[in-house]
């Protein structure tokens, strides 16, 4: 489902508003990097390699361990007189499911891989409609074109549809049948769906789907209903990527205080259509993309199927990691920006709770500005630890070697 504007929205990770808006600001860094790469520089760091969160813990000098232990703790049974006074109950106290034995690896945002220039690569518009704005939204509709022949399918979703979508795409659902407006639509659950999409574009690959705000919405939803199903093998084997035309709209026509496909279509070919049905959306941008946008700037707006599923790994990663850091937020030691700087490090809570546990301030601080490519992981800056580490001083004991943790002297 897309705006009122015709741009679909950002369905970012639950977590929060402001984080939505913290990812979103993460993609305009990367977007200026790209573009000028030469003259932006940004606090973010970007890896060749594939993201990979079971790399091994980060090595720490002799100066930063010094007189602490960082082997786990051994677990010492407590009195029934002591278990409730060790140490304050926080927020920030992981649970046992969430007990750690070592601090993860700096994690950076995998570098963006670009689709390349092949003889015979398709073009192939897609466009969605979903149930919601949610994040955890279900498609209901998925429709494809690559210029001469086309493909669509109506998706029952498991869910309702809520009257937001509805009154934007006209779909709806009573008692497990779909209708659009007041036509009955001949639906099929996800999995069927998928499979007959998979079967079209095995036709006609090796493909490049172009989707209007692809990156946000069209990728994230299809690859996720895609592993759900589990049919990532299939589908990867058709498709090389994706490319987003609105930003490669942004490239072509800078001067433009609008991109929502509804106006592109008004202003560049004096057409309207039928939109928020897929199909029509997908029919549109087709005839758009055809005339204004060249091969190689679609290309240059590109992202292979491996490299968007390392992204959204990172996204998830990230807001996880950003929810555990509420105790921090709460208590004012930091802002959300850099709350988020912390979760992008691949830190959680328990991650920092562990670490001043055992080392203390110092042994935080060395995890905080460890250097990565010149950089520290998340900040230099004194006043910032010092915040940071008051809040695990007042809540939390520190472990020094030969000492059994979680127990006081008598």
């Amino acid at each position: 489902m897309k705006n009122n504007q015709n741009i679909k929205m950002e369905n970012v990770d639950t977590c929060a508003a402001k984080i939505v808006r913290s990812q979103t600001e993460y993609d305009v860094e990367l977007a200026m990097a790209e573009s000028e790469p030469n003259k932006v520089q940004t606090t973010l760091t970007y890896k060749q390699t594939k993201l990979n969160l079971s790399r091994p813990s980060i090595k720490h000098t002799s100066e930063t361990k010094r007189g602490y232990n960082y082997t786990k703790p051994c677990q010492h049974s407590k009195s029934k007189q002591t278990a409730g006074n060790e140490r304050k109950q926080t927020e920030c106290v992981a649970s046992k499911q969430d007990v750690v034995s070592e601090v993860p690896a700096i994690v950076t945002l995998p570098e963006i891989r670009r689709v390349l220039g092949e003889e015979g690569v398709t073009k192939i518009v897609v466009d969605l409609e979903t149930s919601s704005r949610a994040e955890d939204t279900e498609i209901c509709q998925i429709a494809a074109t690559d210029g001469l022949d086309e493909f669509n399918v109506y998706i029952i979703p498991k869910g309702h549809i809520t009257s937001g979508a509805s009154a934007v795409n006209k779909l709806w659902k009573k008692r497990g049948i779909l209708y659009q407006g007041e036509e009955r639509v001949n639906g099929v659950y996800l999995n069927e769906g998928l499979s007959r999409l998979v079967a079209w574009l095995q036709l006609r690959m090796p493909c490049l789907l172009i989707a209007h705000n692809a990156r946000t919405f069209d990728a994230r939803h299809l690859l996720n209903a895609v592993a759900a199903c589990k049919q990532m093998h299939e589908f990867s084997q058709k498709v090389l990527g994706f490319s987003d035309s609105l930003t490669a709209f942004r490239e072509r026509f800078p001067e433009r205080k609008t991109y929502a496909q509804t106006t592109l279509a008004k202003d560049l070919l004096d057409a309207t259509y039928n939109a928020h049905n897929a199909l029509d959306d997908a029919r549109m941008l087709q005839k758009l993309v055809s005339k204004f946008i060249s091969d190689d700037l679609l290309l240059k707006h590109s992202f292979t199927v491996s490299w968007y599923r390392d992204y959204l790994a990172h996204s998830r990663m990230t807001q996880e990691n950003f929810k555990s850091l509420k105790p921090l937020l709460k208590a004012g030691k930091v802002s959300e920006g850099m709350a988020m700087k912390i979760a992008r490090s691949g830190l959680r809570m328990n991650h920092m709770e562990f670490t001043y546990q055992n080392g203390g301030v110092e042994n935080l601080c060395g995890v905080l500005t460890e250097l990565h490519e010149g950089k520290p992981r998340v900040t230099n800056n004194k006043r910032i630890l010092a915040d940071i580490c008051s809040f695990f001083e007042e809540n939390t004991k520190v472990q020094k070697v030969g000492s059994p943790p979680n127990e006081k002297k008598s």
